[in-house]
Formats: C-alpha cells, sequence, structure tokens
C-alpha cells in the first residue's frame, strides 16, 4: 500500500515537469517588413546561434533564461535589431503549485522552464535617398542695359 501511494504521489508531481512536457529547444519565427532580410540570431553576446535567409523563416533555438539578440539586414534599408527576453513557462509554475521540487531543480538546470515567443517581427527602413545636388544658376542670355553695343564693320552688331 505504502509503495503504491509513493508511486501515485512521484506521478503526481512528474507530470507538470517542463522538462518531460517540453522540447529543451524550440522554433522561433522571424519575420521582417518588408520580408527579404538576413537575420541573425545571437544570444548573450556569443553566436551566431544561426541565420535565417530570407525572413520570413524559422530557427531553431535552445531555451535559455538569457534574451535573444536579433539584427537584421537588407540592401537599401537601414538595418535593424530586436532583444528577445525569455519567458517562464506556465508548466513551470504549476510545478511550485504541485510542489515537484525535483521538478523545479531539473526544469531550472535544463531552462525548460523559459520559452521565447513563437514568432518575432522587426521593420527596416528605407535609406533614403542622396539629396540632389541644388541646381547651378541661369545664364542670363538678356543684353545688359546701358552697356555699349560692340558693332562689326559695316554696323552689324557683333554676337
Amino acid at each position: 500500500m505504502l509503495l503504491r501511494a509513493l508511486g501515485l504521489l512521484g506521478l503526481l508531481l512528474s507530470t507538470a515537469c517542463a522538462t518531460i512536457t517540453q522540447s529543451p529547444s524550440q522554433n522561433v519565427t522571424v519575420v521582417t517588413e518588408p520580408p527579404g532580410a538576413t537575420c541573425t540570431l545571437t544570444r548573450n553576446g556569443v553566436g551566431p546561434m544561426g541565420t535565417v535567409n530570407p525572413t520570413p523563416g524559422t530557427l531553431r533555438v535552445g531555451r535559455s533564461v538569457r534574451a535573444l539578440d536579433i539584427a537584421c539586414t537588407r540592401e537599401g534599408y537601414q538595418p535593424a535589431q530586436q532583444t528577445v527576453e525569455s519567458r517562464t513557462s506556465p508548466v513551470f509554475l504549476a510545478n511550485v503549485l504541485v510542489g515537484g521540487v525535483v521538478g523545479l531543480i531539473v526544469d531550472a538546470s535544463t531552462s525548460a522552464s523559459t520559452y521565447y515567443p513563437d514568432s518575432v517581427t522587426l521593420t527596416l527602413s528605407p535609406i533614403a535617398p542622396p539629396a540632389a545636388a541644388p541646381a547651378p544658376p541661369a545664364i542670363s542670355m538678356e543684353p545688359i542695359p546701358d552697356a555699349p553695343v560692340r558693332r562689326r564693320a559695316g554696323g552689324r552688331p557683333m554676337s
């Protein structure tokens, strides 16, 4: 009887364990406006973890308590960057409620207790075209008033 009770208690405590119910990695979809950019994902300044080229695209990343840094580039557009913070999984919170101390420790050590948003969208701004050079001043072809008109022999004005 005691063995059954302990087995049932162990089953109850492990059912909320995020390590069992979730993978230690997940897919993150990167979308850019406009599409067709190249995006590199790093974490904690170390990387790259991977590249999405072209966007939209999906990359499989390991779960972590550290934020993801996403940097995107596309010709004719200014680079865009975004930091994506990890979030605590509701399954991990269920461990706290059920009292699975072992599950809490395992989830925290494997980062199964965290997740990133499934999709991240970045907007790239177009690079402004260079300003056009000002037009040179127009040349006036009118004669200057009160200026003597030069004439050729025979009386015709010179052009």
